[in-house]
């Protein structure tokens, strides 16, 4: 197929994306992760409130956070964007 790319290409395109692009988070995609991130950390504070565990195990900490930013920086790299937008961080 025409359209495919040759695994050389794609090692090339790879590594100028690695060394040409550091994209960095948009004032929108920014909220758009802290929201959603205090969101997540409230809805499961409230179920295990509201079921009365003792245990208040929440299931995302700043480490999965961090992973996430990482994740949408790396999406917005695959564009050559110099910006995470909100839809990187919808991805």
């Amino acid at each position: 197929d025409d359209s495919d790319l040759d695994i050389p290409t794609l090692k090339k395109y790879i590594a100028y994306c690695r060394s040409r692009c550091a994209p960095r988070l948009s004032p929108d995609a920014t909220e758009k992760l802290s929201s959603q991130y205090v969101g997540i950390r409230e809805q499961v504070r409230r179920r295990t409130r509201d079921l009365g565990a003792e245990n208040n195990v929440v299931p995302i900490t700043v480490r999965q956070l961090e992973a996430l930013v990482r994740l949408s920086e790396g999406l917005a790299k695959m564009r050559l964007s110099a910006e995470v937008t909100s839809e990187d961080v919808e991805e």
